[in-house]
């Protein structure tokens, strides 16, 4: 079979749009969107609060489903919808379980995807260990720094060995230093697996980790010529 350059595509969005509710009420959070994400892809996603950077990352993972244009790539050739090993979606808050320990955290998405017990350990533990995370693993989220929850929830993604890896806001609740520092283990830990990535960002210094930089506003996708890191 012949691989085309658009078979290569993690995804192809063509005019994506997303309108919330219907008639009067009706809200366009995003419309017309058209773009390509690579394999590998270091991409930030800048605009103010409100212009539809979360509805379109929700659309990529599939939490949300576009209300009009087509949304294809190879990440959707394998099954209908991907699962938590081909994207997976990093919160601005860390959204751990109080109950669990932080290995328990980090293996709960591969248990609900099927994974035994000890498979999802095994990875959980690999993922935590990637990240500087292995001493903290039987520690209660209540007992972690911010940082250290931030970075206990991109290894609940890690572990799943993602192939694109999708940050709404990822440092937007941590002091600067803490967050520039989780986002540079996020970005080696992408390049380890060989992830694309899209992290929806307000901060410019934080775009400026990433080598391509999107904008939106108001529902619209511009792309720039604009470049981050070297």
């Amino acid at each position: 079979m012949t691989v085309t350059a658009a078979d290569a595509q993690l995804i192809r969005c063509r005019q994506v749009g997303h309108t919330f509710g219907t008639g009067s009420n009706a809200v366009v959070a995003v419309h017309d969107a058209t773009f390509d994400i690579p394999p590998r892809a270091r991409i930030a996603l800048m605009g103010p609060s409100g212009s539809g950077k979360s509805t379109l990352l929700h659309m990529l993972a599939q939490l949300e489903m576009p209300t009009s244009g087509t949304m294809t790539g190879s990440i959707f050739q394998a099954r209908n919808r991907p699962g938590p090993d081909t994207i997976g979606l990093v919160f601005q808050s860390p959204s751990l379980i109080p109950a669990l320990d932080v290995l328990e955290n980090v293996a709960l998405p591969l248990i609900f995807a099927g994974a035994s017990d000890t498979q999802a350990r095994n990875a959980a533990h690999g993922a935590l260990e990637l990240l500087g995370l292995g001493w903290l693993m039987h520690k209660l989220p209540e007992e972690l720094s911010g940082g250290q929850a931030q970075r206990a929830a991109i290894a609940r993604v890690l572990a799943c060995q993602p192939r694109l890896i999708l940050a709404d806001e990822p440092t937007g609740q941590l002091d600067h230093a803490t967050g520039h520092s989780v986002l540079k283990v996020l970005l080696q830990a992408a390049d380890t697996l060989g992830a694309a990535v899209l992290i929806a960002t307000h901060d410019p210094v934080v775009a400026g980790l990433l080598e391509e930089v999107w904008h939106m506003k108001d529902g619209a996708l511009e792309r720039s010529l604009e470049q981050g890191r070297s």
